[in-house]
C-alpha cells in the first residue's frame, strides 16, 4: 500500500494569528467540506457541530462505540482540530449566538505586561502562545492576551497548578440527549437560558479555581451514556456533544464509556 504523503494549508484564526496545519488528503477534504458548511448561510449552526463531531470526520476515533464518534488526545493535538473549532466559532458569530467583540474585550495585556507578572522573557511569551499555552489574540498587530490566562500559566509546568481558568459551559437536554455537569464551585457567571427550536439549554462561565469538573453525556435511546472528569490544563479545548459543550482551558484526566458505570461515576462525584 502506497503510503499518504502529508500536505500542509495555512488558515487564518479569529484571533489574528496564522495556523498552518498539516494532514493527509482525507483530513484536509475534510476541512474545507467543513469551512464551505461554516461560510454558507443556509446550514444551521447545529448542522456544522454535527458534521464536526460525526462519523465522517478523520479526526475523530470511531473504533470505541460501533457508529459513535469521540475526540481523543490525539484529535484535540492535532493542528487542524483549531482550524475546525475556528471555523465552527465563525459560524456561531454568522448566526449571532458568539459576539467577538466581547469575547475578545477580556484580552487586555501586552507581551511586555505578560512577561513582567511571568516573570519571563518576551520571547518565551511569544513561544508559549505559538504553542497554545497562552490564550492570545492578535490586535494591530500585536499579541494581546487574557490576563486569567496569564495568572494560570506556570513557567515550565513546574510547581502545583492553579486552579482552573473559568469554564465556558452550555448544558441542559433535549428530547432523550442529555449533558449534564458538575463541580465544586457552582457559582455561574453571564448565566444565559437560551431557548430556540431544539428546546432550552443553560449557558454559563464557571467560577476561577475549579480543580475538576465531571461531565455526563448520553442519548436516552441507545444508553450510550460516557462520563468524563476534567481538569485544569493550558491547552484550551473543546468537549461536545448534540449541540451541548464545555470550552475551556481543561484535559481529560478520566474517561468512563460503560454507561452503568458512567452513571454511577457522576453520582459519586465530588468536586474540588
Amino acid at each position: 500500500m502506497k503510503a499518504q504523503v502529508l500536505q500542509t494549508r495555512q488558515h487564518q484564526l479569529l484571533d489574528g494569528d496564522t495556523l498552518e496545519y498539516y494532514g493527509v488528503p482525507e483530513v484536509l477534504e475534510f476541512v474545507e467540506r467543513v469551512r464551505k458548511a461554516s461560510e454558507d448561510a443556509s446550514v444551521p449552526e447545529r448542522a456544522l457541530t454535527e458534521l464536526i463531531w460525526g462519523l465522517e470526520n478523520p479526526l475523530l476515533d470511531t473504533t470505541v462505540v460501533p457508529g459513535k464518534a469521540y475526540a481523543t488526545r490525539a484529535t484535540y493535538e492535532h493542528p487542524a482540530w483549531d482550524v475546525l473549532m475556528d471555523l465552527e466559532s465563525r459560524k456561531r458569530i454568522q448566526v449571532g449566538t458568539l459576539d467577538l467583540d466581547r469575547a475578545h474585550s477580556k484580552y487586555t495585556l501586552t507581551v511586555a505586561e505578560a512577561a513582567e507578572r511571568l516573570g519571563m522573557h518576551e520571547s518565551a511569551v511569544r513561544q508559549a502562545i505559538q504553542a497554545r499555552k497562552l490564550a492570545a489574540i492578535k490586535r494591530n498587530g500585536q499579541h494581546c492576551l487574557d490576563p486569567k490566562s496569564v495568572q494560570a500559566y506556570r513557567k515550565g509546568n513546574r510547581g502545583p497548578k492553579a486552579g482552573g481558568n473559568p469554564l465556558f459551559v452550555q448544558c441542559g437536554s433535549m428530547p432523550g440527549v442529555t449533558f449534564q455537569v458538575k463541580q465544586l464551585l457552582w457559582g455561574k457567571n453571564n448565566l444565559k437560558i437560551v431557548r430556540d427550536g431544539l428546546g432550552a439549554r443553560t449557558r454559563f462561565d464557571t467560577p476561577a479555581g475549579w480543580k475538576r469538573f465531571a461531565v455526563l453525556t448520553g442519548k436516552k435511546d441507545d444508553n450510550s451514556y460516557r462520563y468524563f472528569l476534567l481538569e485544569p490544563a493550558d491547552k484550551f479545548q473543546e468537549l461536545a456533544f448534540e449541540g451541548f459543550f464545555v470550552r475551556g482551558q481543561f484535559k481529560v484526566a478520566e474517561r468512563v464509556n460503560n454507561p452503568r458505570e458512567a452513571q454511577d461515576a457522576f453520582k459519586r462525584f465530588v468536586g474540588t
